[in-house]
């Protein structure tokens, strides 16, 4: 047996052996298999026989996908045959924290909580459609977060009995699937040469599996191979038959050798004695040759009963194929020798997950006694993560808050150091933007309740150690969405903040039908803010309560739970609205035809000189990611990572030691814009950093032309003419006249609306093509490309759509094809559109009228004259 019935003294007694701990993710495109693959784990280990065991909630019950992150902690006994055991491993019992993960590119940002406490990935992808635009996203993500993956290309049943393939034909199928994941990898992972090989899936390394979730049967080409050497008369060594299976190997029946010659391709090892025989067992079943299936059952080790003999064909396969072939063990194999431990993965993932506080040695302050010391203990603290160590001090990261019964929200993080215990005292850090400098602020809380997720429940314990994932109760009061937990005083920041794949460019108000339930609106819209990770909630400078999320279906989700939040009352929501950015496209012209723009003060004793211009999309693409920030600090060869990339995209050494900020902090354009002090030799400038970028972070955070967020543009400070006395030179100066230069250098840069598109990707037959392209040309589709995959009847249309042209294209598409056309809508890119927004009667002059209406805002954009001065 691979695993008895559950026991819940098992798992913690496994939960201190970290060598013996595997933390995954399950991860795919929607529609390919996770949660089936997940309910064979859950069922094998003992804990429910239910379907779809971790779609917790009832609007995932009712819509029939995955919404939410829901993890599972599982304890197996890896079977005699399977064995080696892993190296350091202690025993044949393991502990599987697994996390199943939404499929649909809406809800991506659940998959990003998700890989964060995670050390390994089970990519799962369908054998017929392939890696398709969400596995490329999935995958990328998890690459980024330093998870290692391992791979299972599920429903073979489907080529086989659906589509009636030849073996040969799924072979190759197979082998392209395979390349395709291998190409994302080696694309993303940005490999150093001696681990390359580690990390690419290989049927023969044994970290691909091949199966069917419905039908419950998968295997490794070792397991099979293990599976054939039993059952023959005379015995091989798996190991050696396991390399023949895989490849360009043949067997010629004639001679009884095997061979690398392509002729023999009806006898390759794969399809030979793997594929065929598999073939053959399914169509014997759906034709009810009961006669065949136990002939064919015998020579494979295995049985047909005489309950067997009452079940036909779907069912029949469900009995007998997890018998044979039997996918749960096939997986746990897998993930238990291919997959890293917390004490394996956590040397080399504390390094691109923690925030260390860097020294800047020019700073007095920093280079003190007692910082010196705080410092020690903090690399002491990082040490104790790299190690894994339940007796350092507690180092947690939370990176989703789940609503629970009572309207208690638990905080579901990972313990990377400590052992973090019910009634304990711990500090919560949050770390946010406050003027140029990253600040960070801590809370002190004591936890109320430990616990494990057990998928739709929690199982309470006194304690969860280093290694493990864990929800803790007690936190909602002081952290928001994400945050780091810990009992040493020397960590100032933490971990880094997540880079989520989608942002929310969709977003809707809401109100409530009866004034007296506006307070129950309130504290709903303030525990959605907190509990979901991928959603925006503010207020409009109009009132309006604004909920943004990632697309038509996630912002439908985000509204039905925020009804569940506040009480069930009744609440009214406006058309979807989507988010713009807005940019320049030149070098800003000032009033006097050079390119410095001029903003006094109110009491004309100042005067600030800037320009404004364009940056590269691929340095706004790099700093959106959180490549750069401010923060003071050097590497070994002396100088900032961010800094030295910046010199690549054309800044100058001296140019990167004066930037004052990247920002705004948050929105769509979060960190995408940079304010750079170019003076030379003026005085006082230390004294007006704060209020400059105390205006940079307003004046991107709400542009001038329609209040959206600005992306792209760099602002540098030129020149500066300051009243002596500081008196004078103050924030409520300083700030009106740097509000001046920004909002008016854009207006004089050709300023540009930045609009957010998706991208798309339809299924659909031959007879649905020319729906799909007549729909998408009608909404600004662009790129558009078809892709075939042999043996499929279905063909796949690519392309790109704006998310202005979105909704209720997966209605059309469906209405253009009779129902035939299935669509998956993705966020990719911000693309500048063409037309100048200041040109009356264009199609971005529209826009801006339209959101500056919506905005109660006067529907003409301000002029020049209304900012810059002249001397």
């Amino acid at each position: 047996m691979v695993s008895k019935k559950f026991d819940v003294e098992d798992i913690q007694l496994l939960m201190n052996k970290k060598n013996n701990i595997r933390n995954l993710t399950v991860i795919a495109h929607v529609d390919h298999g996770k949660s089936t693959l997940t309910d064979t784990l859950v069922r094998m280990a003992g804990i429910s026989s239910k379907e779809r065991f971790t779609d917790a909630t009832k609007e995932e019950q009712d819509r029939g996908i995955s919404i939410e992150s829901t993890g599972v902690s599982l304890y197996f006994e890896l079977p005699v045959d399977a064995h080696p055991l892993p190296a350091n491993s202690e025993g044949s019992a393991f502990l599987l924290n697994l996390i199943d993960s939404p499929g649909h590119v809406d809800f991506s940002s659940e998959v990003t909580a998700a890989l964060r406490l995670t050390d390994g990935a089970l990519v799962v992808v369908d054998v017929i459609e392939g890696v398709c635009v969400q596995t490329e996203t999935v995958l990328r993500q998890a690459l980024s977060e330093g998870i290692k993956p391992v791979l299972v290309v599920n429903k073979i049943d489907r080529a086989i009995l659906e589509l009636k393939q030849d073996p040969e034909v799924i072979y190759q199928n197979l082998w392209k699937t395979i390349e395709s994941v291998n190409v994302l990898i080696s694309s993303y992972r940005g490999f150093e040469e001696q681990e390359k090989d580690d990390w690419m899936v290989d049927p023969l390394k044994g970290n691909v599996v091949f199966g069917s979730g419905m039908l419950g049967a998968g295997f490794t080409i070792r397991s099979f191979a293990r599976l054939l050497c039993k059952n023959q008369a005379q015995k091989q060594d798996p190991e050696v038959l396991a390399k023949k299976l895989w490849g360009d190997h043949f067997y010629d029946g004639k001679t009884q050798k095997w061979t690398k010659d392509p002729s023999f391709v009806s006898g390759r090892g794969f399809c030979k004695f793997i594929l065929s025989p598999i073939s053959k067992l399914m169509t014997a079943v759906n034709k009810g040759e009961l006669e065949l299936v136990a002939q064919l059952l015998s020579k494979l080790g295995a049985k047909l009963t005489k309950d067997d003999q009452k079940l036909q064909r779907k069912d029949l396969l469900k009995a007998v194929m997890p018998r044979m072939i039997p996918l749960g063990q096939a997986l746990l194999e897998m993930v238990v020798k291919h997959l890293p431990s917390p004490a394996e993965a956590q040397q080399y993932r504390i390094n691109l997950l923690y925030n260390r506080t860097e020294v800047n040695e020019d700073d007095e302050e920093q280079t003190s006694d007692k910082e010196i010391e705080r410092q020690k203990e903090e690399d002491q603290a990082i040490e104790a993560m790299k190690k894994c160590d339940s007796n350092g001090p507690v180092m947690i990261y939370v990176s989703k808050m789940t609503p629970a019964a009572e309207g208690r929200v638990f905080a579901y993080g990972r313990v990377f150091s400590g052992e973090v215990k019910k009634g304990q005292r711990v500090t919560v850090l949050s770390s946010s933007l406050i003027g140029s400098k990253t600040t960070t602020s801590a809370r002190e809380v004591v936890i109320k309740n430990v616990a494990i997720s057990m998928g739709r429940s929690f199982m309470n314990t006194n304690s969860v150690p280093a290694g493990n994932t864990v929800c803790l109760d007690g936190l909602d009061k002081a952290l928001n969405k994400a945050g780091t937990l810990t009992t040493s005083s020397a960590v100032k920041i933490g971990f880094k903040s997540m880079n989520f794949a989608v942002s929310p460019v969709v977003q809707c108000a809401v109100s409530v039908k009866n004034p007296v339930d506006l307070v129950h609106l309130v504290t709903g819209l303030r525990k959605l803010q907190q509990t979901e990770s991928g959603a925006e909630v503010k207020v409009s400078e109009s009132g309006e309560n604004l909920v943004a999320g990632a697309g038509e279906l996630h912002l439908g989700v985000l509204i039905n739970k925020l009804r569940g939040l506040s009480g069930g009352i009744e609440i009214i929501q406006s058309q979807p609205i989507v988010s713009f950015c807005e940019t320049v496209t030149e070098v800003s012209v000032g009033l006097k035809g050079d390119s410095k723009c001029l903003g006094k003060s109110p009491n004309g004793h100042n005067r600030l000189y800037a320009t404004v211009e364009p940056m590269k999309e691929e340095l706004v693409d790099y700093l959106s990611k959180g490549g750069f920030n401010t923060k003071p600090g050097v590497n070994k060869d002396g100088e900032n990572e961010g800094r030295k990339k910046l010199l690549e995209f054309g800044f100058d050494s001296a140019e990167t030691k004066k930037i004052w900020i990247v920002g705004p902090e948050e929105g769509p354009s979060k960190q995408t814009n940079i304010l750079v002090d170019m003076t030379k030799g003026a005085q006082y400038m230390r004294d007006i950093q704060e209020h400059c970028t105390a205006a940079f972070k307003e004046c991107t955070t709400s542009g001038v032309l329609c209040e959206e967020a600005v992306r792209g543009i760099r602002l540098n400070i030129v020149d500066v003419s300051l009243h002596s006395d500081a008196v004078h030179r103050g924030g409520n100066q300083i700030i009106p006249a740097m509000r001046k230069i920004i909002n008016g250098g854009i207006l004089t840069s050709q300023p540009r609306i930045v609009e957010p598109w998706y991208v798309v990707e339809v299924q659909t037959d031959e007879l649905g093509m020319s729906g799909v392209y007549s729909t998408l040309a009608q909404r600004r589709g662009t790129e558009l490309q078809l892709e075939m995959r042999e043996g499929s009847a279905l063909q796949t249309v690519k392309g790109y759509v704006p998310v202005l042209e979105s909704f209720g294209l997966t209605e059309a598409l469906a209405s253009s094809t009779k129902g035939k056309a299935f669509t998956q809508l993705a966020f990719h890119h911000w693309k500048v559109m063409e037309e100048d927004p200041l040109k009356a009667g264009s199609k971005a002059s529209e826009i801006v009228k339209s959101v500056r209406k919506r905005k109660g805002l006067n529907v003409n954009i301000p002029s020049v004259s209304d900012y810059l001065d002249k001397l």
